[in-house]
């Protein structure tokens, strides 16, 4: 059954990041979270708050009837297709998969790393900041092609990945989130429905 197959894997999956027990906050987030109802998990830090998150918004995208893999997506769709603006422009989907804001670059690769090891069936996709993309810049070596053409050419890329009818987990900053949702609003591409949304150190996000 879906069910026991779901429970195995993140079983499997918790055990892999060294926890063989969950606390009694990350059981009753568990249950929460899986009710729908909004849930504040406040501890010290290394209690585990985000990994209770985490788990409980896994086990709810995994249950969702709406998930299509990407070979689903793909399928009979030619590349010409996928990067015209006719697949480009997608319809809103219906609310499925989780979006986690988080307010520094290790959080995001240590959410990214957790949902990889917890759950290896999910789609998870993280952004990049603009430095990053900056960064790229500097190797290419183009007369034709300037630092400022491969910063936004990244931009674009980075935004076209953050597809919410192929995504399970979207992991970002919350600035580049406000670029990407502004980015798709004016292409009228504003596809991302998430079902859950998980605010990560909600006190420094704030700051």
């Amino acid at each position: 059954m879906r069910e026991v197959h779901i429970i195995l894997m993140l079983a499997k999956g918790i055990q892999k990041l060294g926890i063989n027990n969950l606390t009694d906050f990350q059981h009753k987030a568990l249950s929460l979270i899986l009710e729908g109802k909004n849930t504040l998990i406040a501890g010290e830090s290394g209690s585990g708050k985000s990994l209770g998150a985490l788990i409980g918004a896994s086990e709810s995208v995994l249950r969702e009837d709406v998930r299509k893999p990407i070979e689903n997506y793909l399928k009979d769709r030619s590349s010409e297709f996928l990067f015209s603006s006719q697949g480009y422009h997608q319809k809103i989907p219906q609310a499925h998969g989780t979006l986690v804001v988080v307010p520094t670059r290790e959080l995001m690769l240590q959410t990214y790393t957790n949902l990889r090891t917890l759950a290896p069936e999910l789609n998870v996709h993280r952004t990049s900041s603009m430095s990053d993309i900056a960064g790229v810049a500097k190797y290419f070596n183009n007369e034709r092609v300037s630092s400022e053409m491969i910063r936004k050419q990244g931009f674009v890329n980075m935004v076209n990945s953050f597809n919410w009818n192929l995504l399970d987990f979207g992991i970002s900053s919350p600035k580049v989130l406000n670029d990407i949702i502004t980015h798709k609003e004016a292409m009228k591409a504003m596809e991302i429905n998430p079902k859950i949304i998980i605010l990560e150190e909600c006190d420094l996000l704030l700051q």
